[in-house]
């Protein structure tokens, strides 16, 4: 693989990775949202809601989202209908991360945010990973 390969690869994954960061943040704006639509009753309207622990179930009784502190921050967990975590975003001292997985739980895609900087790891099922960090001192595409 030739350099402008590896560099059409990153220019890729940076594409997507600014969409993953989008779609966290309208998830963001989603969890804000349900809030808001929790809090509001049929009279008076509560300026806020304060709970240690937000669980959605689904029909079935399995949590669908659920939202938990963490010892240095938060985080936002999306389970599929037979209740397999999918989605999960941790904010943290440190900075942040971003797990995707299949529908059976497997961890497929992993962004990494830090003081250091960034990382993105993706893996397969068969055990071949690609991990990708920032240019400059360190850069490496794996």
């Amino acid at each position: 693989m030739n350099n402008s390969q590896i560099e059409e690869r990153l220019a890729g994954l940076e594409r997507r990775l600014n969409r993953y960061r989008a779609v966290a943040a309208a998830l963001g704006l989603a969890v804000i949202g349900l809030i808001g639509v929790a809090a509001t009753g049929s009279g008076e309207i509560s300026n806020e809601v304060q709970t240690r622990k937000l669980v959605i179930v689904n029909n079935e009784g399995r949590p669908a989202f659920s939202v938990a502190p963490n010892p240095a921050g938060c985080t936002l967990f999306m389970h599929n209908h037979n209740g397999q975590l999918v989605f999960a975003v941790t904010a943290s001292n440190a900075g942040a991360e971003l797990v995707l997985a299949d529908g059976q739980g497997f961890h497929a895609a992993q962004l990494t945010t830090g003081t250091a900087g960034g990382r993105l790891e993706i893996q397969s099922r068969d055990g071949q990973r690609q991990t990708i960090t920032p240019h400059g001192a360190g850069a490496a595409v794996k």
